[in-house]
């Protein structure tokens, strides 16, 4: 080999071959040609023919079959042919593929007349071929003797005009070059022949080749079965060249092999895996074997692949082609360098111009810097380049610096530049850094994969450290698994959307991937199997289907072996067709399309499912049930109360309906987004980004004791591609839990800039969410801890958002109900409204639940809130804190009517008109009548000795929605305290009095602003309550297990305890409350 052979060796040693040549055999090349000559006289005819057959199988077709009988070819005439073998399997081959299809005869002679006895033999075979019908379609024939190639070519045409048969000759000459070209066929000579060891080469295989060829040697294996998996068999094919070339196997059997790999690649991998079998070729052919025409070929079969596909992965390769072939182009003007060179450019100024694709632009900078030398640009100027990208390098996932920093280190060009120490030092900081957080960031991952399961939300913590420190190329498939880890964790504490969305960006990162590289990541088919899943959940049915789809095809593409438990897709349309039979009635009108296109997608369970709600049976179905329609029905009746349905976290929402609403809860409070119909501007995408990132940035507050105050906030979503902003976010004062969302379409060809406002825009959201759910200062410092020590910012801030990434990627219509489905037949609904059948199971049941009995306010003994979901922590909404700030409530004021006629009304008066914003909120959760009592007062009389006439009124819930079967529970109750401090009780005992004799009252507010003004009542917002809402007693009779009573009492307080009641409740309750004070 030559000097760059050896060059690239010395700097790459591990990728050449580790064995050693202890003894050179001495089988020589002249020894065997004068034994070749005298088979004859040896009675070696016999051994001849099984050798030129074995060389045969070797250099010609594997594909031969050996005849029997008498020297001559026997009854069939021919000594070998081959026989037929599938496209499925001759693909697989890297020499002698076209004999697959074709039938070849082989006819071997030692006779020294060959020019007879090729003629007599072929006018056998052809014989042969035109009675019997064998159908060769070629000829060769096998002989020890010399054939001048003039008489050859003669020959060959001769018999191939007079036959119409393609005739070869393979001569002692071809036999020689053969034999001597390869060490497998030394060896196969020598032991066909039965020469002594001696002649062999005695090899000391070194550990690397040895597995190597042990590797090399199971993927032939793995490329002959049929079991293998087409995506496989690409990968197998380009990784054998590789080892192949590291074994310093034969150049010709090399370029079978590369041959074998573009192939393949072309017919059953992408466009990628083909370049990638092109660039190997062409690295494999420059490097290990110094071929230069094989080298130029395939480099303007590569660089035609880049301009046509553009790529910027592939380009970036083209580049480090490009130099060695200016390389070679110094000693050699047959390689029209400045052809190439003008190629390069035009695609170079295409990728760098492009303002909507800037991590495009700055990979192709990168790598452009390396050639700019040859082109002749300034020294200097190329450094201050470099430092720029360095500068700019931080944030771009795709981007690897370390060819431009090896290039720094190495070209001895750039130490004459002014500011080569600077880049040099710029260099070296960022490698170490890079180098260092990859190191601390594994020691987090490992840490976190300790606590995953039974501490999610310590894992969660040490999982959000290392997202920034993988951020980069050289850990991004680190960077993917932590994120796939992450996602788990949110979904398993009740986090549905950040779970989701943190799966969305692991789908869409490695999409990308296999896209750009052709790389096809584990994370990408277990992305998609997990998001088909919680969509399911959600009740996103569109996008569960697409994520199914997904999942199937990830798994086709995926080379490796998947262990997957999803029965080939019958599991997920068992669920999909269950969750698919909790459809309205009125959204189920609009699906007569559903049917035709869940068959499209395979789907039979939930085709069958989607039928039976527009009213129809399933023929293929009902085929199976024997025709029994009652059968049938008993089927759908089972289906419909499977305990899996437990799991779905909402009904199905198809986007054919009007309007949709994603909810959310978060460390206790409910958070909902509502936006409508039409949704082609991503008003999805945009709403689950903004619970997302809601989430997962919160998603560590349970370990920093933060459960939120307010129990409910609702955001509308609301598109205007007026708006000058990109978003904009409306709070008005007087709805403090309602927020407004403007958005307008982004402008992709300004990305950078959008990206920013919409993560100024989170950010503000954020903020306005934690001030409403948080409203107390204190809890201020908790959020800011999370901000310092749990890197909440860093996972809310790029991974939970599937706006950018997934619209660019994906599109917009990539889930839309009109794009997907509309097209498909339409079945007419029959039903005039939702069949019994498939109503609404008993276990789903909205009946509010009642305030926790036999209260104690120490910790539970067993309980472990370490896995506590978010989907059983619950805040009640009836106290509205901030509202209730505003609205400064002074006391309250009892009214009965002249002539007793009607309830007495309890009236809270507020110093603002705020009051009237509560009784709103109210009257919207329950009407005007509390039927479930979800309101509750409790009055206590005697809390203060020394004036006996005061009482405590206490407000908050009385019951609470929970669709929880957790015995685990987490609730924070809110509720309001005020001390009236009359001199006489007359007021409250005529109030007790009328309650007496109707067993129900009126709850309304009044506005009063100061002392001396006369009180407005709103009777008008009265809402009726039942007796079981309030609970009127003397401190001494609290009952232990009432729970706003027990809120009703102060560490302060000092109640009357009449003689006899000293052990009563209250006493216990006032020691406990008064250690907690301390």
């Amino acid at each position: 080999m030559g000097r760059q052979n050896e060059f690239y060796k010395k700097m790459h040693p591990e990728q050449f071959s580790d064995s050693l040549l202890v003894k050179k055999g001495n089988l020589d090349r002249d020894m065997f040609d004068y034994y070749l000559e005298s088979l004859t006289s040896k009675n070696l005819e016999k051994t001849f023919e099984e050798f030129c057959r074995k060389l045969a199988e070797s250099e010609v077709c594997p594909n031969l079959l050996p005849q029997t009988g008498p020297t001559g070819g026997g009854d069939s005439k021919v000594d070998s042919e081959t026989y037929p073998v599938s496209k499925k399997i001759s693909d697989r081959w890297y020499f002698g593929n076209t004999a697959a299809s074709e039938r070849w005869a082989f006819a071997i002679s030692a006779k020294k007349d060959w020019k007879s006895k090729v003629k007599s033999d072929v006018v056998k075979i052809v014989s042969v071929n035109q009675h019997e019908g064998r159908g060769y379609t070629k000829i060769f024939f096998m002989s020890n003797q010399y054939v001048p190639d003039k008489k050859r070519a003669q020959v060959e045409d001769e018999l191939r005009n007079l036959h119409g048969l393609d005739i070869r000759i393979l001569d002692r000459s071809w036999i020689l070059d053969k034999v001597f070209s390869s060490p497998q066929n030394i060896d196969m000579t020598i032991s066909i022949f039965g020469f002594s060891d001696n002649f062999r080469d005695e090899v000391r295989m070194g550990s690397q080749d040895f597995n190597r060829k042990q590797e090399f040697e199971e993927n032939e294996q793995k490329l002959a079965s049929q079991q293998t998996k087409q995506s496989e068999l690409v990968s197998l094919a380009q990784r054998n060249v590789i080892l192949a070339r590291e074994l310093e196997y034969p150049l010709h059997q090399l370029l079978g092999l590369i041959d074998r790999s573009i192939r393949l690649s072309a017919e059953k991998g992408s466009i990628i895996d083909h370049a990638n079998a092109i660039r190997d070729a062409a690295w494999t052919v420059y490097w290990w074997y110094e071929d230069r025409g094989h080298y130029y070929r395939f480099y303007k079969d590569y660089e035609k692949i880049v301009v046509e596909s553009q790529n910027v992965h592939l380009f970036i390769d083209l580049i480090t082609l490009w130099i060695n072939l200016f390389s070679l182009s110094l000693n050699d003007n047959t390689f029209s360098i400045n052809e190439h060179t003008q190629i390069l450019k035009e695609e170079y100024a295409r990728y760098t111009s492009d303002p909507s694709k800037p991590n495009t632009a700055i990979e192709a900078k990168a790598a452009f810097q390396l050639i700019r030398f040859f082109l002749g640009d300034d020294p200097d100027t190329i450094v201050d380049d470099i430092i720029l990208i360095l500068e700019a390098s931080s944030g771009h996932l795709d981007l690897d610096i370390r060819p431009l920093c090896r290039a720094i280190q190495e070209f001895p060009i750039f130490e004459n530049t002014k500011r080569f120490s600077e880049m040099f030092e710029r260099s070296v900081d960022i490698m170490s850094e890079q180098k260092r957080n990859i190191e601390a960031a594994k020691l987090l991952m490992n840490r976190g994969h300790k606590l995953k399961d039974e501490k999610p939300y310590e894992a969660l913590i040490y999982f959000s450290r290392t997202l920034n420190k993988l951020y980069n190329e050289e850990s991004k498939e680190l960077l993917t698994f932590v994120v796939l880890d992450m996602a788990d964790i949110f979904q398993s504490i009740g986090l549905y959307w950040a779970g989701r969305n943190f799966y969305y960006y692991d789908f869409i990162l490695c999409l990308n991937q296999y896209f750009k590289y052709g790389d096809v990541s584990p994370v990408l088919f277990m992305s998609a199997y997990s998001l088909k899943n919680i969509e399911l959940r959600l009740g996103h049915v569109l996008n569960a289907i697409v994520f199914h789809r997904f999942s199937l095809i990830a798994e086709h593409i995926y080379p490796g072996e998947i262990r997957s438990n999803d029965d080939k897709g019958d599991s997920f349309d068992y669920v999909l067709a269950l969750q698919l039979l909790r459809t309205p009635y009125e959204t189920a009108k609009r699906l007569g399309e559903f049917p035709a296109f869940l068959d499209k997608q395979g789907l039979s369970f939930s085709r069958a499912a989607m039928k039976y709600e527009l009213g129809h049976y399933d023929e293929e179905m009902l085929a199976e049930l024997g025709g029994n329609t009652e059968v049938f029905d008993d089927v759908i009746g089972k289906w419909k109360d499977q305990p899996v349905l437990k799991q779905m976290v909402n009904i199905p929402w198809y986007g054919s309906e009007d309007t949709c609403s994603l909810h959310s809860r978060v460390l206790g409070c409910s958070i909902c987004v509502n936006f409508s119909a039409p949704y082609n501007h991503g008003e999805f995408e945009f709403a689950a980004t903004i619970l997302a990132t809601i989430e997962s940035f919160l998603g560590s507050g349970l370990p920093n004791n933060l459960i939120s105050l307010h129990g409910a906030i609702e955001i509308t979503l609301r598109y205007d591609n007026s708006t000058q902003e990109l978003v904009r976010i409306l709070h008005p004062a007087e709805k403090s839990s309602s927020i407004e969302v403007v958005f307008r379409d982004y402008d992709s060809q300004n990305i950078i800039h959008e990206q920013e406002l919409f993560s100024d825009f989170m950010n503000s959201l954020l903020a306005v969410a934690i001030s409403i759910m948080f409203p107390i200062s204190s809890e201020l410092a908790k959020i800011k801890k999370m901000v310092q020590n749990d890197a909440a910012l860093e996972r809310s801030g790029v991974f939970a958002n599937s706006i950018f990434l997934g619209m660019e990627v994906l599109g917009k219509e990539a889930f839309s109900y009109t794009a997907l489905v509309h097209d498909y037949p339409c079945l007419e609904m029959t039903r005039t409204q939702k069949s019994p059948i498939t109503s609404t199971p008993s276990w789903e049941s909205t009946k509010p639940a009642e305030l926790p009995k036999n209260v104690v306010f120490d910790m539970p003994p067993d309980a472990d809130f370490a896995k506590i979901s978010n989907a059983n922590m619950y805040t009640s909404s009836i106290i509205n804190i901030h509202v209730w700030n505003q609205a400064q409530w002074k006391g309250v004021m009892f009214m009965a009517y002249k002539g007793h006629c009607v309830p007495p009304v309890l009236s809270f008066v507020f110093e603002t008109n705020h009051g009237k914003t509560i009784w709103g909120d109210w009257r919207k959760l329950m009407g005007n009548h509390d039927v479930n009592n979800r309101l509750g007062i409790r009055i206590i009389k005697g809390i203060e000795r020394k004036h006996p006439n005061w009482y405590r009124v206490a407000i908050g819930p009385n019951s609470f929605s929970s669709d929880s079967g957790e015995d685990l529970f987490i609730a924070s109750l809110p509720v309001r305290l005020h001390t009236m401090q009359p001199s006489t009780n007359a007021n409250l005992k005529m109030f007790e009095s009328e309650f007496e004799k109707y067993q129900e009252f009126f709850l309304c507010p009044a506005y009063m602003p100061d002392r001396t003004s006369e009180p407005s009542v709103y009777t008008e917002l009265a809402i009726k309550m039942n007796p079981e809402s309030i609970i009127i007693c003397n401190a001494s009779d609290i009952l232990e297990n009432d729970f706003l009573s027990m809120c009703a009492i102060i560490p302060g307080d000092d109640p009357i305890i009449p003689k006899g009641k000293e052990n009563s409740p209250i006493m216990e309750i006032l020691r406990k409350k008064r250690l907690d004070n301390n």
